[in-house]
């Protein structure tokens, strides 16, 4: 923890034992004693909490080691995700390429020799393969800019973690 949460806790801890002073000089519990435990238990749990509401008559909270771990995963999801993407991207170019090769064989024996008869192939327009390479890369953009914001989130949260 950095100084910071550890004077949040010792203040905390500071008022849960004054509370608990008064509570046992007068062995009865005011509402002034009440708000005093209440903000000593929230000064304790602040540097480890990242959010909470108040809903239904309950709180719920998300901790920094708990977010820190949902973090890790997202950003190994993310980056198993573009090593995928590269890999359809150098698979998509290796077809690209054979099948460009193919039709020039074809075209070629097909110049050499008019009568010999080629099976009709599909041909893959050009225009398709760039724009299909061109969204996979904008994939693989949107992958990278997902790990740097996780990265710096990592970054905040770093200090709760340890």
């Amino acid at each position: 923890m950095d100084i910071t949460s550890w004077v949040f806790t010792a203040i905390g801890v500071i008022l849960l034992f004054v509370a608990s002073l008064f509570v046992f000089r007068q062995h009865t519990i005011s509402t002034g004693q009440a708000l005093l435990f209440a903000l000593g238990v929230a000064l304790v749990a602040m540097p480890h909490v990242v959010n909470f509401e108040w809903s239904d008559g309950g709180i719920k909270f998300t901790t920094k080691e708990a977010t820190a771990t949902l973090t890790d995963q997202v950003k190994s999801i993310t980056e198993q995700q573009k090593e995928i993407n590269d890999q359809i991207k150098i698979l998509s170019q290796t077809v690209k390429d054979t099948s460009e090769r193919m039709n020039s064989v074809l075209a070629s024996i097909k110049s050499n020799d008019p009568s010999v008869t080629i099976p009709s192939t599909t041909v893959v327009p050009p225009e398709t393969w760039k724009n299909f390479l061109d969204k996979n890369e904008k994939i693989n953009e949107q992958s990278l800019q997902t790990i740097f914001k996780l990265d710096n989130l990592q970054q905040e949260l770093a200090p709760a973690t340890k």
